[in-house]
């Protein structure tokens, strides 16, 4: 009964997403559709927005410290030294399962989307740049097990706030922490690139 309830409270918030009257294109866009993927303003409207929602998340994420840099080269380094033994393998999965490893990942992760974000915005280029900066984007949007893997483990360091599924509008455990993510970036498939590409090969 819970989890129905649940899923019934997921699927109102992506109706509301997808019926909220926007005056500018958002990502509500990417869910249903409804904006002029021709136009390259609309477009730039959406990579704004869609940055602006990863910034909620990105702005637990700083620049990991020199010394967790310093100590996950070692780290690395004490591991490809022992080469493929069965202690080298779980070194590895101990390392992998470290809030200084999960930190920089996603950080370098949401750094990657929103440098692709920043580039399709560009009104200046050309339109074959845009889109392969949007391919790049939803590439990487699409990716849940960074996300699901990165903020449960930094959840569970305090490193990232109880509510920061909230707050950047992730998903959550259940559902994944790429939940939203996942949906945006098949929305730019869907919606951009496909009929991008479709026109394109004509």
């Amino acid at each position: 009964m819970r989890t129905g309830r649940f899923f019934i409270r997921i699927a109102a918030v992506i109706l509301l997403l997808a019926t909220t009257g926007a005056r500018a294109a958002d990502v509500s866009n990417l869910i249903n559709g409804q904006f002029d993927a021709t136009s390259r303003n609309e477009r730039a409207e959406i990579a704004k927005d869609l940055e602006q929602r990863l910034q909620k998340l990105a702005q637990y994420l700083p620049t990991p410290k020199p010394q967790e840099t310093a100590w996950l080269r070692q780290e690395s380094d004490a591991i490809d030294r022992l080469g493929t033994s069965d202690a080298a393998t779980s070194r590895r999965v101990k390392l992998a399962e470290s809030p200084e490893f999960q930190h920089a990942k996603l950080h370098n992760h949401l750094t990657a989307i929103r440098d692709a974000l920043s580039c399709a915005a560009e009104k200046s280029q050309s339109l074959s740049r845009e889109m392969m900066c949007w391919s790049v984007g939803s590439f990487l949007l699409t990716d849940r097990s960074t996300f699901n893997d990165a903020v449960l483990i930094l959840l569970r360091a305090g490193r990232l706030p109880r509510d920061i599924d909230k707050q950047a509008m992730l998903g959550s455990e259940s559902l994944g922490f790429g939940f939203f993510y996942n949906v945006w970036g098949r929305g730019i498939q869907e919606y951009m690139l496909i009929p991008y590409l479709k026109n394109q090969a004509k």
